[in-house]
């Protein structure tokens, strides 16, 4: 019997789980309250099992600060994923330049002399220029005109980076049937 009664009374009892306000108002009169404070009080609210005190205008303010910065740092996200897309568009429309080029003079190019370089593919040695892939790009196919005006290239087999790339510097190899190669630097190329 003792147990049952016992059972019941636990069962009836309402922990102390309702948060507890305490709101001060400009006459710097106290209250406790078991409802949030209007907005002319200064709100803190006491957690009963710890005793620990929540300033609620401050907890706001950094919520706010977080917000904000979860905002902005979404905007540069979405700016440099932008940017990002612009270099790879920027990239495919000089790769159908190349294309087209190979396509329409297909005795003085292979098929595959100037194949599209990706972003996240490029050659281990030039890892760090994904963001001049478009003029990369246009340094190829430059190059490959350049090598066959020469009259000592009849046909490019192959135009790509050299492995002397570096950041600051773009160097090309073009590859020829007969068995010529030739190295260019992008100051070698013409701007067109």
């Amino acid at each position: 019997m003792r147990i049952i009664v016992i059972a019941v009374f636990s069962c009836l009892t309402v922990t102390a789980q309702a948060g507890v306000y305490k709101c001060v108002n400009d006459s710097g009169k106290t209250v406790y309250k078991s409802t949030p404070c209007s907005d002319e009080q200064s709100k803190q609210e006491l957690n009963l099992k710890t005793g620990v005190k929540v300033d609620l205008a401050e907890k706001e303010q950094a919520e706010k600060q977080q917000h904000q910065l979860q905002k902005e740092q979404a905007q540069q996200n979405q700016q440099e994923q932008n940017k990002v897309e612009q270099i790879r568009q920027k990239a495919a429309d000089e790769n159908a330049k190349s294309q087209f080029l190979i396509k329409n003079h297909p005795e003085q190019f292979s098929s595959f002399a100037i194949p599209a370089y990706k972003p996240d593919n490029l050659p281990a040695f030039a890892a760090g220029l994904a963001n001049k892939l478009p003029e990369i790009e246009r340094l190829r196919r430059v190059a490959a005109e350049k090598a066959l005006a020469t009259g000592q290239c009849k046909r490019v087999e192959a135009s790509e980076l050299s492995e002397k790339t570096s950041e600051n510097e773009i160097f090309i190899r073009v590859n020829c049937s007969s068995a010529k190669t030739f190295e260019f630097s992008a100051q070698q190329l013409p701007d067109t």
